[in-house]
């Protein structure tokens, strides 16, 4: 009989060895604890899992899996498809990063402060219009009232005062 005990120290072996484990655990009766899964073993670096290419889908439905504390170590490289939203892989990664945009603040605020114009702009349409953090509202804040050159001709600074004044609400 597989016990809670025993299945958690599985779990914590095989995510300490870099594989990812995938259940779907169910009781039949009483007492019967039973678990289905799938184990990735075909990564073994999360590194794995960072698309090659703009037409990479492949690692789509596998990245669409983790929680935000595996996808942790590859958000950076993540977060640089999303410098051309016309790329094909730019819009499903978007939408992967979406329910976490709160817990990458830091990594958000550094590319607002790049001389990369649609980057930001990219970032603030797909992961800045609902925010409530005061420390990225400020670096907002300082894109509507004092953009760079750079940020007036990209637009960026009219994406920051809508995100400002509630357009998106």
């Amino acid at each position: 009989m597989i016990t809670a005990f025993n299945l958690n120290h599985f779990i914590k072996e095989l995510i300490k060895i870099g594989h990812f484990l995938f259940l779907d655990i169910f009781t039949l009766g009483r007492s019967d604890l039973f678990c289905r899964f799938i184990l990735m073993t075909h990564y073994t670096d999360i590194k794995e899992l960072i698309p090659k290419h703009k037409h990479d889908q492949k690692v789509i439905a596998d990245l669409k899996k983790l929680s935000f504390e595996q996808l942790k170590p590859i958000i950076p490289e993540l977060l640089e498809w999303m410098q051309d939203m016309n790329w094909p892989i730019g819009r499903p990664i978007a939408d992967i990063l979406k329910p976490f945009a709160d817990k990458i603040i830091p990594e958000i605020i550094e590319i607002l402060r790049t001389n990369d114009g649609m980057w930001e702009l990219w970032i603030l349409i797909n992961l800045a219009r609902d925010t409530t953090d005061p420390t990225l509202l400020s670096e907002i804040e300082r894109i509507a009232k004092f953009p760079s050159k750079m940020e007036i001709e990209d637009e960026v600074n009219l994406e920051a005062i809508a995100i400002l004044n509630g357009d998106y609400k």
